[in-house]
């Protein structure tokens, strides 16, 4: 820390440490520099320059993306960063599907959308929406916080849905913009009458050119279905991309320089056996990673990190044990396998191992687990729930 001599009103002479001069918090008055289960972008967004570099191309050709990756590897940060780059004409519109378990709700958050990123103000969206909102009985409310919400004044139909999928393309076209419109996690879409909502959509948005969609998902035998399928209506409506795990050198740099900055210290060994075990996986990553600052803030051995996984392991087991309590004896000797192999679980050597009787048995029970989020790719979608089961499940 440096210091700093200064004389003081009525002191003869003093010595106060520059940081406090430059209002800077000792490292010892730091928050965690890690965060896991939340979207972030600024300082806390790691790389993906190049996968901001497609987007941002794909977007100026005005071709529609479709986002795939894991749960907890970055696609809603990628989203935010991305958005927060953006200068006009463009408009960003994140619509989180999680949160729109119904027609009528996803028809009333695209119009709040859409009227608070363009308009604003109550006066400016009467105005210039008043007679959409007429048509599609749509009423303007003022909540005791100031903000704008939107109710129908009666069941939507049909062509209420269909007006609000065109709002987008109609201000966009009337004010000279380019609005960016992602649907987070858009699998959910099965939820709001499935096909016949997907048929609807691509109706309507297969006609608008002042408008990029952005599709993302985690489930992604369920986004393959929607985009994959000749008989879908998506099928092929925009440019797949796949997010994978952060590069490992720039993780490394990363990782050092929050334990430097905040006064602490990691060898480049204990940085190696955090990506071993993660694998670069963004959130798992950052969780091991806040798990090991938590205990503390100098990290030498490879040791530390083990006890990290343990105490992350100690936390969720009770999570754990509910899962492995609802799984049949195939599927728990399948994880097993998955757990501990490294040959494929195909093979007779990992069939036989793990008395699973046959490919045929395997490929079923392997579907089964990928429809409840646990095995994607042949692998256990949850790092820290195949550390558990690897280390006998404590």
């Amino acid at each position: 820390m440096e210091f700093c001599l200064i004389k003081p009103k009525g002191i003869n002479k003093g010595i106060i440490p520059k940081s406090i001069l430059m209002g800077i918090k000792p490292a010892e008055e730091l928050g965690n520099p890690f965060s896991y289960g939340k979207a972030v972008s600024g300082k806390q967004f790691i790389n993906r320059e190049k996968e901001l570099e497609e987007l941002k191309a794909h977007v100026k050709s005005g071709k529609s993306v479709i986002i795939y990756s894991s749960r907890g590897m970055g696609k809603t940060s990628l989203l935010k960063e991305f958005f927060r780059r953006l200068n006009k004409p463009y408009v960003p519109i994140l619509i989180d599907m999680f949160g729109t378990p119904s027609r009528e709700i996803l028809a009333r958050t695209l119009v709040e959308n859409v009227a608070n990123s363009v308009y604003g103000t109550l006066e400016k969206i009467r105005k210039s929406l008043g007679d959409f909102l007429r048509r599609t009985k749509i009423d303007m409310v003022l909540t005791p916080d100031g903000k704008i919400r939107f109710e129908f004044s009666r069941t939507p139909v049909q062509e209420d849905i269909s007006e609000v999928l065109d709002l987008p393309e109609r201000v966009a076209e009337k004010h000279g913009l380019q609005i960016i419109l992602a649907f987070d996690e858009f699998q959910e879409i099965r939820n709001l009458d499935g096909e016949e909502m997907e048929k609807l959509m691509r109706s309507r948005f297969q006609h608008h050119k002042n408008v990029v969609y952005i599709f993302t998902g985690s489930r992604r035998h369920l986004l393959d279905e929607i985009f994959s399928e000749e008989r879908r209506a998506f099928y092929r409506f925009g440019r797949p991309m796949e997010l994978g795990p952060i590069p490992r050198d720039e993780f490394s740099r990363y990782i050092t320089d929050c334990f430097e900055r905040t006064g602490g210290r990691i060898s480049g060994e204990a940085v190696e056996r955090i990506l071993e075990i993660t694998g670069c996986h963004p959130s798992f990553t950052q969780q091991l990673c806040y798990e090991l600052w938590f205990m503390s803030r100098t990290v030498e051995e490879k040791s530390t990190v083990e006890k990290a996984v343990e105490n992350i392991i100690f936390h969720e087991r009770i999570h754990y044990l509910q899962i492995w309590e609802n799984l049949t004896y195939l599927q728990r000797r399948l994880l097993e396998g998955l757990a501990k192999e490294e040959i494929g679980p195909y093979s007779m050597e990992f069939i036989s191992k793990y008395g699973l009787r046959s490919p045929a048995h395997v490929r079923k029970a392997l579907k089964l687990l990928e429809k409840r989020g646990l095995v994607e790719k042949n692998k256990i979608s949850d790092i820290f729930f195949r550390e558990w089961i690897k280390r006998g499940m404590p």
